[in-house]
């Protein structure tokens, strides 16, 4: 009978704090800081967003090395039809493609292609060995692999079942389509929040990496999250002294492969109709302070040994006199007290948030 009153009361404790028996999960008991979502899924969320008459002609994400740029619309467009042209490759609901590219413009553009037909992505690092992506294939069963002309040597472990899709090619067909510029609707999927949307594998534990599964209603509540985080955080700073722009220009240097990069570029700031300027290529303070300056960023995601290079190339004689960069993001891990403070230093204008 004690031990019974005792489970009961613990059970009490998990209820108060937020604990939904029926799904075990635990929810916040704060009230909801932005509207309720109504979309079933994440594509049925961003797409419409993407035809806002405020933004659709606004650049969505920059080439910093090139220039090139995809508009809102454009990129709508360029899901759309990918999603298309994956679909006549056979690519369906509950199937995995699996995506190995570097950071490049038509990154988002992919991934919002595969979400849209209800099939799960899974991203994997360009970096890894062919043995280590045959790792990764045999845990997650996909489809197909979309990749590069210049990774696909390495897929040469991979089992022959599995189709290979050149990127290049695959874009270049959905350019020579007629059809995909008249394309307005996304093919028919039915996909709801409960249904797996992301396939992430994680190397933050022990032995090998481990698959992550999200679904369409976390993507949904990740985004949602980041519009509310960041539009409080911009209307709290007052600009630090600089003189605000209308939209905040974000700088993107993180990998959009990992969960960082991916959950603020391709699910937060294309929904909240931010510009993005993607800086490709392996990192460099230098080419990422080039293009900070040259496209106006505003605000900068970043890992701790970011900000230390940051700080240090400023300390050796760096120079940016335009920048309109408010506030740098560290994520990741956390950042030293002197890392802090020499940042504070060096970029005394600037705010610098942990997340």
């Amino acid at each position: 009978m004690e031990m019974e009153m005792e489970m009961e009361m613990e059970m009490d404790m998990h209820l108060a704090a937020g604990y939904c028996a029926s799904t075990g999960v635990y929810g916040s008991r704060y009230p909801p800081q932005f509207a309720a979502i109504t979309a079933a899924s994440f594509p049925d969320y961003i797409f419409p967003r993407l035809l806002f008459p405020d933004r659709v002609a606004r650049p969505a994400f920059i080439d910093a090395s090139t220039g090139s740029a995809l508009s809102f619309g454009e990129l709508r467009e360029l899901s759309i039809g990918t999603a298309r042209a994956l679909s006549a490759l056979g690519l369906r609901r509950g199937h995995v493609a699996l995506l190995l590219s570097p950071n490049s413009l038509h990154f988002p553009a992919l991934s919002l292609a595969v979400l849209s037909l209800g099939a799960v992505l899974s991203t994997a690092n360009p970096l890894l060995t062919p043995d280590e992506l045959a790792q990764q294939a045999r845990d997650s069963e996909p489809f197909l692999v979309l990749t590069t002309g210049d990774l696909a040597p390495k897929l040469c472990s991979l089992p022959g079942v599995v189709k290979r899709v050149l990127i290049e090619q695959l874009l270049t067909d959905v350019a020579k389509d007629d059809d995909h510029e008249q394309a307005t609707d996304l093919p028919a999927s039915n996909i709801g929040r409960e249904d797996p949307a992301l396939l992430f594998y994680s190397s933050g534990t022990t032995g090998r990496s481990k698959g992550v599964v999200n679904t369409h209603g976390n993507a949904l509540t990740m985004a949602a999250s980041l519009e509310c985080a960041w539009r409080t955080a911009r209307a709290g700073d007052g600009g630090r002294g600089r003189e605000k722009q209308q939209h905040d220009v974000y700088g993107c240097v993180l990998p959009l492969f990992h969960m960082f990069g991916f959950s603020s570029f391709v699910l937060g700031t294309a929904a909240m109709g931010a510009t993005t300027v993607v800086v490709p290529g392996r990192f460099s303070v230098q080419k990422m302070m080039t293009a900070v300056e040259q496209y106006g960023v505003t605000r900068l995601l970043t890992v701790p040994p970011m900000i230390v290079q940051m700080a240090r190339a400023a300390t050796g004689g760096g120079e940016w006199p335009s920048l309109r960069l408010r506030q740098v993001v560290s994520s990741g891990a956390a950042l030293k007290r002197e890392h802090i403070a020499r940042f504070h230093v060096c970029f005394p204008g600037i705010s610098l948030a942990q997340v």
